[in-house]
């Protein structure tokens, strides 16, 4: 199915710009039941978008993963040389700005066991909730922030300047904090196969793969907020204690949605803000964070998945 009955083209980017340390050679080109991990997750994007490209750090990189994928993709996306910061993010803002219009779906090139289905239910309950951005939410407010929707209408166009200003602390969340209304589908709503979004970062991670959370359904969860950009404006002009206290209102507003994933981010950000003033009271909402995320797949055996396990 692609696009149901939406007109917007979708294109959609694979995020292949990694270096693979962890897993000890590029793990995109390993083998998984006779098929690489690119090419299982580009087949997944193929039935889902109008077209799919792939980011990475250098054309040389691109035209090797081209030549293993074929006509399941139609272009590569080089990494932007001005931007300073390395990782995904950078990937995520050079395809922004060099594909133009229309409406985007990023997923990481290292989820062997993604499927068009789960995607195509995901772009669909992006589009119903009327979103300009969106990705995936566990149980335990986890968010699948490497795959991000973003409509033609997100303003995506502002990204690139925040990032660049944010420096260092620019995260991939950054995309989803600045969009006027950002949609968290929970990932039970897509899937019955808890291993759908699960990347590979080392050998034992295919040959012993694990959820990231519980598969529970639920409402999705929609988020209008400037909170971001209004910190952002105050944190430019370096009167850091209103920032701090709208980035701390934005994370009190994503915590009490359950989206536990970017109220930890806006936290450490009021946190950064105030250096060493911060409150013991937000240091606490800090740790209230983190440990919620920590419950993650317990509760999950490998026994419940030993159908699921691959020859690598």
């Amino acid at each position: 199915m692609k696009r149901a009955e939406f007109l917007n083209m979708l294109i959609a980017v694979i995020l292949a710009g990694g270096l693979s340390r962890r897993f000890g050679r590029d793990k995109l080109l390993v083998e998984v039941n006779n098929t690489n991990v690119i090419t299982k997750v580009a087949k997944a994007v193929h039935g889902v978008a109008d077209k799919v490209l792939i980011s990475v750090r250098d054309e040389a990189k691109g035209q090797l993963l081209m030549e293993k994928l074929g006509d399941l993709c139609q272009g590569i996306v080089t990494d932007l040389e001005d931007i300073e910061f390395s990782g995904p993010l950078r990937g995520m803002l050079s395809c922004i700005s060099k594909i133009g219009p229309g409406d985007v779906l990023f997923v990481p090139g290292d989820m062997p066991w993604l499927d068009a289905g789960a995607l195509a239910s995901f772009f669909e309950a992006c589009k119903s909730c009327g979103a300009t951005s969106g990705s995936i939410i566990w149980d335990n407010g986890l968010v699948e922030v490497l795959i991000q929707y973003h409509s033609k209408d997100a303003r995506v166009g502002k990204n690139l300047k925040v990032c660049k200003a944010r420096g260092s602390i620019a995260r991939v969340s950054d995309m989803l904090r600045t969009s006027e209304k950002a949609c968290y589908v929970p990932a039970g709503n897509l899937t019955d196969n808890p291993l759908v979004f699960s990347n590979i970062n080392t050998i034992e991670d295919l040959k012993n793969p694990k959820p990231r959370g519980r598969l529970i359904k639920g409402e999705a969860i929609v988020i209008e907020s400037e909170y971001f950009w209004k910190a952002f404006e105050f944190w430019m002009h370096n009167d850091f204690a209103p920032a701090a206290e709208i980035y701390e209102l934005e994370g009190d507003v994503n915590a009490s949605l359950g989206v536990h994933h970017i109220a930890l981010h806006a936290y450490i950000d009021a946190a950064m803000c105030l250096g060493s003033m911060h409150k013991n009271e937000l240091e606490k909402k800090i740790t209230e964070e983190k440990l919620t995320l920590m419950k993650s797949y317990a509760g999950y055996t490998n026994e419940s998945f030993t159908s699921t396990r691959n020859e690598v």
